[in-house]
């Protein structure tokens, strides 16, 4: 299980480690691909990899607009460590930290530390006015004994892959290719609300990328609880649902599922976005029917626009 600090400082004293920094803010397949290199680099070196992401996004505190999300701030920690990181660290990111340089950052990360490699791509850049590019610090590991992998952009049909560019087809109604970048189908999670005949809401607890308004076939999966909300853990098995979807509102969606009766009431909920009903499926009067007819607890096929993302993984 990963472990979690809330400031570079906290790294222990001594630690041996490895580290990458960046926001993460969809581990999608390119962050993947870097989070692969620092558990690789890590191996090498016999070291802890260590992630480095921050809170609020750093676009809040620099332009005063904080993106869409994306993925669930608590999945993106839990996929972090399920790609190799060991420890992530949480760092605040506010005017003091923007202010410091890539050269003082360093020092304050390795300071009393073994700090034995960095890994970046070709975009990779943090300090004042994003000054530590893969350039800067590739002249700072030389002088300082650091190991720096460089990882190539990773591209996907024909251009890199990026949480900018998810968000755009998110909101362009391509599921298809934003679950082909992210390497999984688009989730949100919320807190699920009960309302009348069999229909129910999620509400996020922030703004998240939505598809344009309309109906689309999902899958829910939340665990039942009593007490406290859990952290979301969207690796863990719970109660999984298919049903529809129906965006008005980009604050909240309007959900049914097949069984109703299982239907969540104030839990957690993520809602895996599959793709937009077919018309002719929007035209059956009865919502509830349309339901059924999008899904099956066994061996569903769906009446929507790409049948073939049904195949993609459904954690």
């Amino acid at each position: 299980m990963v472990r979690l600090l809330d400031d570079i400082d906290a790294i222990p004293t001594g630690s041996r480690f490895v580290a990458t920094v960046g926001v993460f803010d969809g581990v999608h397949l390119g962050h993947l691909h870097v989070l692969r290199a620092l558990g690789e680099l890590a191996a090498t070196c016999g070291a802890v990899p260590v992630a480095i992401t921050f809170e609020p996004h750093p676009q809040a505190v620099i332009t005063g607009r904080t993106p869409e999300l994306i993925c669930d701030p608590d999945e993106k920690l839990v996929r972090m460590g399920a790609a190799g990181a060991e420890l992530v660290v949480v760092q605040r990111f506010d005017e003091a930290f923007r202010a410091q340089t890539a050269e003082q950052f360093l020092e304050r990360l390795a300071g009393g530390r073994d700090l034995a490699g960095l890994v970046m791509s070709p975009e990779s850049a943090f300090g004042r006015d994003r000054e530590g590019t893969v350039e800067t610090v590739r002249r700072l590991a030389a002088r300082e004994g650091w190991q720096l992998v460089e990882v190539d952009t990773l591209e996907l049909d024909g251009a890199r892959v990026s949480s900018g560019r998810i968000r755009g087809l998110i909101a362009a109604g391509d599921l298809a290719s934003a679950a082909r970048l992210l390497g999984r189908r688009y989730a949100i999670t919320g807190t699920a609300a009960t309302m009348e005949e069999g229909w129910w809401t999620v509400t996020p607890p922030a703004a998240y990328a939505m598809p344009p308004p309309g109906s689309y076939a999902i899958q829910a999966t939340w665990t039942p609880h009593a007490g406290p909300m859990p952290v979301h853990d969207p690796l863990r098995p719970g109660m999984v649902e298919q049903g529809m979807a129906v965006i008005g509102d980009a604050a909240s969606v309007r959900c049914s599922l097949m069984d109703a009766a299982g239907a969540p009431g104030d839990e957690t909920v993520r809602v895996q976005w599959i793709d937009a009903l077919a018309p002719d499926v929007l035209t059956t009067a009865d919502p509830r029917l349309v339901s059924v007819l999008v899904a099956a607890r066994e061996g569903c096929v769906y009446p929507v626009m790409n049948p073939e993302l049904i195949s993609y993984e459904t954690t």
